[in-house]
């Protein structure tokens, strides 16, 4: 059976880490917007804070999911020049082991460089895990990076795979999945604003609506609503009305898959 195919659009823009996005609150959709592209993944606790759970971190990002902008894919290039701006061989090791995944999916080839110019430019140094959207990253110069990994040697490959997959997917233009206008996810909003405010995020409600609730709108590319994407947020026990539930995805889906290979065939 043919896998239904939507078409829609978003721009979400991030100038360092104040978030500018065009689009309502609650209920809100976001529509097309200013450039740079950029979208914000939450922080996990750890088990050092009191009370906290033993998950993951998610941070800012600057990209998507198995759905995107047209604009923003990468045309006739397949080929994609990766650079460390810092960091160590351990996690360097841990994020090319990470992003196989994506060579493996589709006609896509991540070659390593150490000098010269870089599609894809690499920090451990900054704040959360973001990254430009696709094409966007050429706006951004090459001293600087385009997508920032927080994290460090002392975390594990299950992390790194979580992480380096889902920005990496960003990179190559896809957009966040659970603000898929498919999925009218029934959310229990004080809970989701407890959580986010908490450590390590410290997110506003209005960065929470921006990035958690919002609902992007107008014409994208993509596939139907798919909770196990790399693109998508967890949504933890407790954040909807209706049990719905999704955990850490560490892994690409078959969608994200099939989705990736049309865009790079």
């Amino acid at each position: 059976m043919k896998k239904k195919i939507s078409i829609w659009l978003a721009v979400v823009a991030v100038y360092g880490i104040g978030l500018v996005v065009a689009c309502r609150n609650q209920g809100t959709h976001i529509g097309a917007g200013a450039s740079p592209m950029v979208a914000q993944e939450p922080a996990t606790p750890t088990a050092s804070q009191p009370g906290a759970l033993d998950i993951p971190c998610v941070t800012l990002t600057q990209g998507t999911k198995a759905w995107g902008f047209s604009q923003y894919f990468w045309k006739n290039k397949h080929e994609f020049a990766v650079k460390f701006l810092d960091g160590d061989a351990s996690s360097e090791a841990k994020v090319k082991s990470a992003v196989q995944a994506w060579t493996q999916a589709a006609n896509i080839k991540f070659v390593w460089v150490q000098s010269g110019n870089a599609d894809i430019r690499i920090s451990f140094r900054g704040v959360g895990h973001w990254s430009r959207v696709g094409t966007d990253a050429l706006n951004v110069p090459q001293t600087s990076p385009t997508m920032n990994l927080q994290l460090t040697a002392n975390d594990g490959q299950d992390e790194f795979n979580r992480v380096a997959r889902h920005e990496f997917g960003h990179a190559l233009g896809l957009m966040h999945e659970h603000q898929h206008p498919g999925f009218a996810i029934q959310w229990n909003k004080p809970a989701v604003y407890k959580w986010y405010s908490s450590p390590p995020n410290m997110w506003s409600h209005d960065v929470v609506d921006k990035q958690v609730f919002a609902v992007y709108s107008g014409p994208f590319t993509g596939t139907e609503p798919d909770s196990k994407s790399i693109m998508m947020y967890p949504i933890l026990p407790g954040w909807t009305l209706n049990g719905f539930t999704v955990g850490w995805n560490r892994d690409l889906s078959p969608l994200d898959k099939a989705f990736i290979k049309q865009k790079y065939p």
